[in-house]
């Protein structure tokens, strides 16, 4: 049987388009070990992840957040490596905003301010307690920045960065 020409490049067309939204659309577990190489705990009860399209060919990076219960938290940030290690410097903020100011010495692995970084629209709310800061090598990107914080209703917060120049 021959296909006909006319037929071919719909065909091709939409089984590239149906790879595409494969990719794009990817369950929000497997995009967050996808883009920070770092495994998500069984019990999660939040993901948002917002950031660089993934084709973006410059200066890209993606952040993520995650809710998670303490004993969680504590088994997500032992698979941590980290170069530098940071206390905060005020008792509370924002996890979604710019955080620079709340943990300065960590300089080295930056989490930008723009509004892509800045997005996260998370059921946690705005007065959340700052922990502590890693700045690590990531095995994904030119650099991983994770932040720990704890919540009001005594859950635990990780935000993770990574960065691709």
């Amino acid at each position: 049987m021959r296909v006909k020409r006319s037929t071919f490049l719909p065909v091709c067309f939409l089984l590239g388009l149906t790879a595409i939204m494969a990719v794009v659309s990817a369950p929000t577990r497997w995009r967050f070990t996808r883009d920070h190489g770092l495994a998500v705990p069984d019990e999660v009860d939040e993901i948002r992840i917002c950031g660089d399209p993934w084709w973006f060919p410059l200066d890209r990076g993606r952040v993520a957040c995650l809710v998670l219960g303490e004993e969680q938290a504590k088994e997500f940030l032992s698979q941590l490596r980290p170069k530098a290690t940071s206390d905060p410097e005020i008792s509370f903020g924002d996890p979604a905003g710019p955080t620079s100011g709340i943990f300065p010495d960590t300089r080295r692995y930056p989490i930008p301010s723009n509004p892509q970084y800045v997005s996260l629209q998370g059921t946690w709310g705005t007065n959340a307690v700052p922990l502590k800061a890693y700045g690590c090598d990531s095995d994904r990107g030119d650099h991983l920045r994770v932040e720990h914080w704890r919540l009001a209703n005594a859950q635990h917060l990780i935000k993770v960065y990574t960065d691709w120049n």
